[in-house]
């Protein structure tokens, strides 16, 4: 017989085509998730800071406690703290988020995190051609934090 030589795949073949269906499954379903709508916590993909600041959803200053304000954290590109704010209503500390991207001219943001106590936002971009690398505005948190903290 002409195809006595031909054989079929053994166990370990079988459980490698089996493993890579799996894995380009799972990948493919990764690419296709995408942001889910109505997922406050997901990354968002870069807005622009008129529309982020409309995705933020910040507690109501009756569902925290009274003696919590909404501190709005500055950062620099290279992590360090510029400066912080407190405010005592969530329109105010948007507001002052918004101004500080307005300030640094940075049109686009990403939202990192959105919770009701904690935001954290990153600019989208920044391409300074290596002059004034980490003086730069980087990103905004809204914290819900005590006034002392």
């Amino acid at each position: 017989m002409a195809f006595s030589s031909v054989r079929l795949m053994g166990d370990f073949e079988v459980l490698a085509v089996i493993l890579f269906v799996a894995i380009a499954a799972f990948a493919v379903a990764a690419l296709l998730k995408g942001v889910v709508p109505g997922d406050r916590t997901g990354a968002t993909g870069v807005l622009t800071v008129d529309e982020a600041v409309e995705q933020i959803t910040l507690a109501d200053p009756s569902e925290i406690g009274l003696n919590e304000v909404y501190l709005v954290v500055v950062l620099r590109q290279s992590g360090d703290l510029s400066r912080y704010e407190p405010h005592y209503d969530p329109d105010d500390a948007k507001a002052a988020m918004k101004s500080a991207y307005k300030r640094a001219k940075v049109d686009h943001i990403r939202i990192d995190r959105n919770t009701p106590r904690k935001v954290e936002t990153w600019r989208g971009m920044y391409h300074g051609k290596g002059t004034r690398e980490g003086r730069r505005l980087g990103g905004v948190s809204i914290i819900v934090n005590p006034p002392d903290s």
